[in-house]
């Protein structure tokens, strides 16, 4: 393992820890987009239905558009963590290769 293989596992890293921030910000950008929709139906009388079952199926009517992006901006966020996730495997190997390779050139 050379320098630049290290120094390319540590860049996939940095790179992927900053998607994985971004995608996060965008979940709970979405979430906050959800509740002031929510907040707004309720308080523009558009959930007015007679039982909680009519009153959640105008809440969910209502929100269609935000529960959609909050469901892309999650699924997302799952498939970066996934790159992270593996990103951060090949940092600690490089880790492991270089700590064995120190140990072996020492005997």
């Amino acid at each position: 393992m050379d320098e630049e293989t290290i120094n390319l596992a540590y860049a996939e890293y940095r790179l992927r820890r900053k998607m994985l921030f971004d995608t996060s910000q965008e979940v709970v950008d979405a979430k906050i987009a959800l509740e002031t929709k929510k907040n707004w139906a309720v308080n523009n009388n558009m959930i007015d239905g007679k039982n909680e079952t009519e009153r959640k199926g105008q809440m969910a009517e209502a929100t269609k558009v935000e529960m959609f992006a909050l469901d892309i901006a999650e699924r997302k966020y799952s498939e970066v963590q996934f790159f992270f996730d593996l990103a951060s495997y090949g940092v600690a190997h490089a880790k492991l290769l270089v700590q064995f390779l120190s140990l072996s050139q020492g005997e």
